[in-house]
């Protein structure tokens, strides 16, 4: 689930659309964290979210903290926009696709690897398990029906 308390630099519009108005744009290549989400969650809401369905919690994960700046913007707002209107071309497309990755040579000098190369870059100081009280872009719950 997408993380109440998001860095900063994931969707740098809308933290501050949210710090400063309490409001954010939820749709069009602005949303940012927003796109496609109704909500964001804090843990206890999504603690409670889980536990009203009738769950038991097993473990709670945090991830990505560190990341490039409107990297959300970029990927989902600019190139998954690019990638479905079928404007780029073959080469690019392939490598952007994640089911072609299989077809992708990983070279550099196509700029969608090399996109990729400077984002993974930024997401190495990242680890499955966030400390609590840290921004992180989602929130997971493991969970099982009580037996």
């Amino acid at each position: 689930m997408p993380h109440a308390n998001y860095p900063f630099w994931w969707d740098p519009i809308n933290k501050t659309l949210e710090t400063l108005f309490k409001t954010h744009i939820q749709h069009g290549p602005l949303a940012g964290i927003w796109a496609n989400h109704v909500r964001l969650y804090t843990m206890e809401q999504l603690r409670e979210t889980v536990r009203a369905a009738g769950l038991k919690i097993e473990a709670e994960r945090r991830f990505t903290h560190h990341c490039f700046p409107f990297v959300h913007n970029l990927v989902y707002g600019l190139g998954k926009p690019l990638l479905e209107s079928g404007l780029l071309p073959g080469g690019l497309a392939k490598a952007a696709d994640r089911t072609t990755f299989d077809q992708n040579d990983g070279s550099l000098r196509n700029p969608v690897n090399l996109g990729l190369a400077v984002l993974n870059w930024f997401d190495r100081k990242n680890v499955m398990d966030e400390p609590p009280g840290r921004s992180t872009v989602i929130l997971c719950i493991k969970a099982r029906r009580p037996l």
